[in-house]
């Protein structure tokens, strides 16, 4: 509507007010000419003495006098006088507005300020969820953005429904992109965590498993002679056990009957030969003192149908390594098996061939996991020089 004038004192806006209502307010003294009027919601605010004609004063008529007595009656009386004259910008009309439009006014500025707010929370949520999804592969980073964001987004969603829907679809918007990015990340994050902790259990079992199988599971018994079931001298795990005597775990009893330093005599292709070379042969006796139970016996010589962790190994005082010797495809160890099966009060013979010590080892370490009849840790024997020196001179 044209000539619609506000008139803004202090923090406050009052208005509209018709042309002739601003002239009467400046009339008034109400309004001064410092007072900030604009014309229409989209004029720029000016002072109040920028506007022409709003405090120029009226012009004056001059009081009327009595004629004298005796001057002659006018024949008309005399017309009254003319209207104040009103400048041509302040010539519209309008109805005042009612007393309660300034409390409207301040009003309409808190609705003002709510929409702003839920456009900022809005915009400020859909920024972080971007973000968010720039750094979805570094969740410690995309987590706390886009928590962020959405805890923002909501706030933006309560202040536009508290204004009846302005400013929500940034809001809207925000809290979307925040969800659709957290939502991912947290689950990523659990299934990390989750094989991470899997892992470490695993990791945990696999130390366990080598701590047992590195371990010494053995008793040795009081005699050798393969006859009546051995009294236990010692309960506890014994590290290296002389190999005079035999080694127990659980039904089996392993004995060391013979160490000798020679060629080996061996069957290649159903013909018998002996080796080029002189090795050290390790004769076993494994034998099941059980009554109820069968055993799968696998050789420690490290066959072809050998497990991966049973195999034997022999070492020295002076920690020198002794490799275990194969002939190859068709030739075979007189008196070596591969697999066996062990009866309840039944033994089996093996033989076990490695490198030849030196001549300045006091005495061998043989080495045989459990693993090889289905127990676990190491039978652990110590085999004196004394013991190899006896059984290769016969």
């Amino acid at each position: 509507m044209a000539n619609e004038w506000y008139v803004r004192i202090g923090e406050k806006e009052y208005g509209p007010f018709a042309s002739a209502k601003l002239k009467q307010l400046a009339d008034a003294g109400k309004i001064s000419p410092e007072t900030l009027v604009r014309l229409g919601t989209d004029g720029k605010w000016v002072p109040a003495s920028k506007v022409k004609g709003l405090f120029e004063s009226a012009p004056t008529q001059p009081s009327a006098s009595l004629p004298p007595p005796d001057a002659p009656q006018p024949a008309i009386a005399p017309s009254p006088p003319p209207p104040p004259i009103v400048p041509p910008i302040l010539t519209a009309s309008i109805v005042e507005p009612p007393r309660s439009a300034p409390s409207q006014s301040v009003a309409v500025q808190v609705n003002v300020s709510q929409s702003r707010a839920a456009h900022s929370l809005g915009i400020a949520s859909l920024v972080l969820g971007i973000l968010g999804l720039l750094t979805f592969c570094l969740p410690f980073i995309a987590i706390p953005l886009t928590a962020l964001g959405l805890a923002l987004g909501i706030g933006g969603l309560f202040l536009a429904f508290a204004r009846r829907g302005s400013g929500i679809g940034f809001s809207i918007a925000g809290s979307a992109v925040c969800a659709l990015v957290l939502l991912p990340c947290v689950l990523f994050t659990f299934a990390v965590g989750t094989a991470i902790s899997e892992g470490a259990k695993a990791i945990d079992e696999a130390g366990k498993k080598i701590e047992a199988a590195s371990k010494t599971n053995q008793v040795v018994a009081e005699n050798a002679d393969g006859g009546e079931p051995a009294k236990l001298a010692n309960k506890d795990e014994i590290e290296w056990a002389d190999a005079a005597k035999p080694v127990q775990q659980g039904d089996i009893r392993v004995s060391v009957t013979g160490v000798s330093v020679n060629r080996v005599p061996l069957l290649a292709l159903g013909s018998e030969k002996t080796s080029s070379d002189q090795l050290i042969m390790i004769r076993l006796r494994i034998e099941n003192v059980g009554t109820t139970r069968k055993v799968e016996y696998k050789s420690w010589s490290g066959g072809a149908s050998i497990l991966p962790d049973a195999v034997a190994a022999l070492t020295d005082n002076l920690d020198n390594t002794y490799k275990r010797i194969n002939f190859g495809f068709g030739t075979q160890v007189v008196g070596q098996i591969t697999s066996e099966s062990v009866y309840p009060e039944k033994a089996i013979d093996d033989v076990l061939v490695f490198e030849p010590p030196i001549s300045a080892a006091e005495f061998l370490k043989l080495e045989l996991p459990a693993a090889a009849f289905g127990g676990t840790g190491q039978l652990r024997l110590k085999i004196p020089k004394s013991m190899i020196s006896t059984i290769a001179a016969q």
